[in-house]
């Protein structure tokens, strides 16, 4: 695709905002949406929504389906769904830490020091766990 450069001269460039937002807001929310719910997941049922990433990435930079797609995503600062689903629950415990996850997923976090029934030890002075404990 041509366009003009800054300095007014005919450049080629494929990685255009034209058509990078609506796939953004689209299809990395619908990828996005609850994936922290698919960790442990076996990998080969990740294969789905990887294929629909790499699609994606693939329309934005107007790629061809035999063209190497990882680079793509890594110059998109994209992740794989995998890394994605990990990043995801990552953000989710950090903000649950700092207090700045919805109350209902910071009661689910309780620090393993605080857990009576794991043995104490040194290394669990300042980890957390997800391990859900009934009321009393």
């Amino acid at each position: 695709m041509k366009v003009f450069g800054a300095a007014g001269c005919v450049t080629s460039n494929k990685r255009l905002n034209f058509g990078y937002d609506p796939v953004v807001g689209l299809v990395l929310s619908r990828l996005d949406y609850s994936n922290a719910t698919l960790v442990g997941l076996a990998t080969n049922l990740l294969h789905c929504p990887q294929s629909v990433l790499n699609a994606a990435a693939r329309s934005v930079a107007g790629l061809r389906r035999s063209d190497h797609i990882t680079d793509t995503l890594a110059s998109f600062h994209w992740l794989r769904v995998p890394e994605r689903i990990k990043f995801k629950l990552a953000v989710i415990v950090y903000r649950g830490i700092h207090g700045t996850a919805p109350r209902y997923l910071s009661d689910l976090l309780h620090r393993v020091s605080d857990i009576t029934s794991i043995r104490r030890l040194r290394s669990s002075i300042n980890h957390y766990s997800t391990q859900i404990c009934s009321a009393p």
